[in-house]
Formats: structure tokens, sequence, C-alpha cells
């Protein structure tokens, strides 16, 4: 698991096997297998994910399987999902879409994700990460 500390402010890409914890302030795209907003967390741009938990804020536009918008998450944007779940005090501004389907996620985080799988499972390992 990888953690953006709640006094950490990062911008760019950043693609990883396994979870991101947002606690700071993120600007730019984050692609990953499991992203996690926690309630100071905040991302401004782009989210590709298996699963998003939003506590905090997410401003602009996630292509994920799983959505949860957690109570006291906002989001502002477009969402598109396999499936989504909201609390009924979450904020959702803009738009989500229903992908119906499997969701194609980048081929880098495939082939990350595989890497992984055939060193342990990602919950054991550290997840690799790179700038894109």
């Amino acid at each position: 698991m990888l953690v953006i500390e709640s006094h950490s402010r990062m911008r760019g890409q950043l693609l990883a096997a396994g979870r991101i914890q947002l606690d700071g302030w993120f600007q730019g795209e984050l692609i990953c297998s499991e992203l996690v907003i926690g309630p100071d967390g905040y991302l401004f741009g782009r989210a590709t994910a298996r699963t998003l938990i939003v506590n905090g804020q997410v401003v602009g536009r996630a292509t994920v399987g799983d959505a949860h918008l957690s109570s006291g998450a906002f989001f502002e944007g477009e969402l598109h999902h396999t499936s989504l779940r909201k609390a009924v005090d979450a904020t959702l501004v803009g738009d989500a879409f229903s992908t119906r389907g499997a969701l194609k996620l980048p081929a880098d985080l495939l082939n990350l994700e595989h890497k992984s799988n055939h060193l342990g499972s990602l919950g054991a390992l550290k997840p690799e990460t790179y700038a894109l």
C-alpha cells in the first residue's frame, strides 16, 4: 500500500499495483488497483482503478469498477463505473455513467499487477510504483 500523507502535496501521474491511500492533496492522474481517498484527501484530476472509495473530495474524472461514495464524500465531475454505492449524505455533482460491462484498465496497470501476482500476493508486497 502506498500512502500519500495528510500534509503532502503532489502533482503528476502515478501508477501503482495495489492500493493507494490518499490522505493529502494530489493533482494529476492516479492509476491503481484500489484508490481510497481519506476524509482529508483531495484529488483534482483523473483516477482509474478497480475500486474507488471516496471519504474526502474528488474533482475531475474517474473510471472505476466499484465506486463507493461514503458519508460526507464529495465528487464533482464524471464518474464512469460498473457499480456505484452512494451514502445518503454524499455529494455527487456532475454525471455518473454505468459502463455495464467489464472495466477496461490500462495495459500498464494490468502488466504491473501481473508481475506482482507472480511474485506473491498484492497484499503482501509493497506496491511497485513509478511516474509515467
